[in-house]
């Protein structure tokens, strides 16, 4: 299938580029490394601009998808990495092949802790009033939250506008939690969310887990 975007997030293993694709990703490292990697179709989409000190052109920048190596470096980080370890994100600024320009932001959010002044700050410096497309892991809780609601909790206060997010009347996404004896997805936690404008239609959930790995979504 065609796929114009696809979003890597805590990946740590080695991924070949996709013919077709180019990217843009980033890391946060606190002590350990977490990593956020977009893969995007050249026919579908042009990279702008970047948010932060997101990583675009360069496959070998791309954060453990180019060799199966943990970053050294990073600070794309969503929230307090020292309080609440590291979570990255990773965001670009995006003309789709209709002229509509969008950004896309990719990242897994804290737990019950603040998205943070660089991750509100970053986005909003770049996209100012255009709209914003998330694919994220939001671990929320309680995990029937959406996007929005979300961004407009007091510790946030994020001028994300009116959001489409089907992720919290759809399927569970997450997880697949062998360590726990539940190898099942029983949380709503991930989402594809469109703010600032636009539709989200379909958001649909596989079947069965691809890897096996433990905590897998």
């Amino acid at each position: 299938r065609d796929f114009g975007l696809i979003a890597l997030l805590q990946t740590e293993w080695k991924i070949p580029l996709p013919a077709g694709y180019s990217s843009f990703g980033a890391a946060c490292v606190q002590k350990s490394a977490d990593n956020a990697v977009v893969l995007f179709s050249e026919a579908q989409f042009r990279l702008l601009q970047k948010v932060g000190s997101t990583a675009a052109g360069n496959y070998s920048a791309m954060p453990y998808v180019y060799d199966g190596k943990p970053p050294t470096t990073g600070d794309m980080c969503v929230g307090n990495p020292a309080r609440n370890g590291p979570r990255a994100f990773a965001g670009a600024l995006l003309r789709h092949s209709s002229g509509e320009e969008v950004c896309v932001i990719s990242g897994t959010f804290p737990h019950l802790f603040p998205l943070g002044a660089k991750f509100l700050g970053d986005i909003q410096k770049t996209c100012e009033d255009r709209p914003i497309m998330f694919i994220v892991d939001t671990n929320a809780f309680p995990d029937w939250l959406s996007l929005q609601q979300i961004g407009n909790l007091w510790w946030n206060r994020a001028d994300w506008g009116t959001c489409s997010d089907l992720g919290p009347a759809s399927d569970p996404t997450c997880c697949l939690d062998i360590k726990k004896h539940m190898p099942y997805p029983h949380l709503k936690f991930d989402r594809t969310a469109i703010c600032r404008g636009g539709v989200v239609k379909n958001f649909g959930v596989q079947p069965a887990f691809f890897c096996g790995a433990n905590e897998e979504h």
